[in-house]
C-alpha cells in the first residue's frame, strides 16, 4: 500500500500548488479591490474602464483562471534558468522587439508571449534584468546597454521595448533616460504606470518606486515621446486600482478576456494585438533569428538577452 500512497501524494501536489497559488490570487485580488475601490478615475481612466466586465461571478472566473495560469507562471520562471536560448543572428534583418519582466520576475514568464511574437516574424527576445528589486533606473541602464548590444549585432535601427507589470515602467524610464536609443515603440501590459496600492507590501527600491505619487512615478510622469500602447485588465490583482495601468496620452485596450494580471502573456489574441499594433505603428518583422546576442555586464551580473522557445 505504501507505494500507491506515496504516488497519490505525488500526484497531488499540482492541485495543491495550485489551491495555495489561487489563493494567494485571491487575497491579493480582495487587497487591491479593497485599497483601490475609493481612488477616483479621471476622465481617460473612465472612458477605458467603462465596459469592464463586473459582477461576483466574474470576479470568480477571472480569479480561477488567473490562480490556474499563476501557477504554471510560477512553473515557467523555475525552469527558465535550465532552458536553452535562441539568439538573432548577426545582420538578422527588422527590428528588435525587447521584452521586459515584472516585479520578482524573470524571462521565463515572457516565454509563451514571445514566442507568439516570433512565429508572426518579429524577433522578440525576452531581457533577465540583472534584479528586479533594484531602483527601475539601474534597470532601466542595463535595458539601454542590451538594446545597444542587440541593435549593434543585429544591424537593426530600432527597438521595440515591451513590459510587463513593472517592465512597463522600466522600458519608459529607458526610453526617457536614453533619447539617443532608438526606440521605436513602447508596450506596457498590466503596468503600474500611476502606481500600486500592494507595492507597500513589497521589498526593495523598485517595490518603494511603484507607490502611488512616488517620486520615481512623478519623474516618469507625462505621455511617451514614441507611439505607446497600453494593455490593461479589469480584474488585475496586483494593480490597484486597476485603472492605474492606463499609461497616459498612449493608445489603450481593455482586454476582453477574464485575465488578472498574469494571464494576458498567455493570451494568444494579446500577442497577435501587439504584433498587428507594431505593424501599425511602423515595426518591421526580422527576416530571421538564429545565433548570438549577449549583453555587457552590468552592475557586477553578467548581462543576458534571452529568447527562449
Amino acid at each position: 500500500m505504501g507505494a500507491p500512497d506515496g504516488w497519490l501524494w505525488l500526484l497531488s501536489l499540482p492541485v495543491l500548488a495550485w489551491a495555495l497559488v489561487t489563493a494567494g490570487v485571491g487575497l491579493t485580488m480582495a487587497y487591491a479591490l479593497r485599497r483601490g475601490r475609493s481612488e477616483p478615475r479621471d476622465s481617460e481612466q473612465e472612458r477605458v474602464f467603462a465596459d469592464a466586465p463586473r459582477g461576483a461571478l466574474t470576479a470568480g472566473r477571472a480569479l480561477l483562471r488567473e490562480g490556474t495560469l499563476q501557477t504554471l507562471a510560477f512553473a515557467l520562471q523555475a525552469v527558465h534558468p535550465f532552458l536553452p536560448r535562441q539568439r538573432l543572428a548577426a545582420g538578422s534583418g527588422g527590428d528588435l522587439v525587447l521584452l521586459v519582466p515584472g516585479y520578482l520576475e524573470n524571462g521565463g514568464l515572457l516565454r509563451p508571449l514571445a514566442r507568439s511574437l516570433r512565429r508572426r516574424g518579429y524577433a522578440a527576445l525576452a531581457v533577465d534584468l540583472p534584479s528586479t528589486l533594484r531602483a527601475l533606473e539601474e534597470n532601466a541602464d542595463h535595458l539601454a546597454a542590451v538594446a545597444r548590444e542587440a541593435l549593434a549585432r543585429t544591424g537593426s535601427e530600432r527597438v521595440a521595448l515591451v513590459g510587463h507589470s513593472m517592465g512597463g515602467l522600466v522600458a519608459r524610464a529607458c526610453a526617457q533616460r536614453h533619447p539617443d536609443l532608438p526606440v521605436g515603440a513602447l508596450v506596457s501590459l498590466c503596468s503600474p504606470h500611476r502606481g500600486t496600492h500592494l507595492a507597500r507590501l513589497g521589498p526593495g527600491a523598485s517595490a518603494r518606486a511603484m507607490r502611488p505619487d512616488s517620486p520615481t512615478l512623478r519623474a516618469l510622469a507625462g505621455a511617451a515621446r514614441v507611439p505607446a500602447l497600453s494593455l490593461v485588465a479589469a480584474h488585475d490583482n496586483i494593480v490597484s486600482p486597476a485603472w492605474s495601468s492606463v499609461l497616459p496620452g498612449a493608445e489603450h485596450h481593455l482586454l476582453e478576456r477574464l485575465v488578472g494580471h498574469v494571464g494576458a502573456l498567455f493570451d494568444p489574441a494579446v500577442a497577435a494585438r501587439v504584433a498587428g499594433w507594431l505593424e501599425a505603428v511602423g515595426l518591421v518583422p526580422a527576416d530571421a533569428c538564429g545565433e548570438g546576442v549577449r549583453a555587457p555586464s552590468s552592475g557586477g551580473a553578467r548581462a543576458r538577452v534571452d529568447a527562449r522557445s
